[in-house]
C-alpha cells in the first residue's frame, strides 16, 4: 500500500494501514513556498479497527531562536522527531490569558 504524503510516500512497512503526519506552522514558514505550513510524515502509523495510543511532545523555542522541537510516539514507540522550529519570536510570559465573552 502506498499512500501519498508530503515529504515522502508512506509504504506501510510497519504493518499499519493509516499514516500519521504532523502539520506545523512556525515563524520561519514562507507562505508563498509552504501555504499550509510544513507537513511531516511519521515513521509509524495506525491500523483500522484497533486502538492506537499517540503521545506528542512540543518543546517551545527560546524566544527569537529556532530551537523548538516536536516528538511523537505511536504505541510507546518513537515515530517522529523534528527540531529547528521558531514557534515564537519574543517572550509572551507577561501576557495573561483572558476568558472569552462567549
Amino acid at each position: 500500500m502506498n499512500t501519498p504524503c508530503q515529504g515522502g510516500t508512506y509504504d506501510g512497512s510497519d504493518g499499519a494501514e493509516v499514516p500519521f503526519t504532523s502539520q506545523v506552522y512556525d515563524g520561519s514558514v514562507d507562505p508563498d513556498e509552504h501555504e499550509y505550513g510544513y507537513v511531516h510524515r511519521w515513521s509509524r502509523g495506525g491500523s483500522k479497527g484497533e486502538w492506537t495510543t499517540i503521545d506528542y511532545r512540543i518543546t517551545m523555542n527560546t524566544p527569537g531562536k529556532a530551537d523548538g522541537s516536536l516528538e511523537g510516539w505511536v504505541n510507546s514507540e518513537k515515530a517522529f522527531e523534528h527540531d529547528g522550529y521558531l514557534f515564537r519570536d519574543r517572550d509572551h510570559a507577561q501576557h495573561a490569558c483572558r476568558p472569552s465573552n462567549a
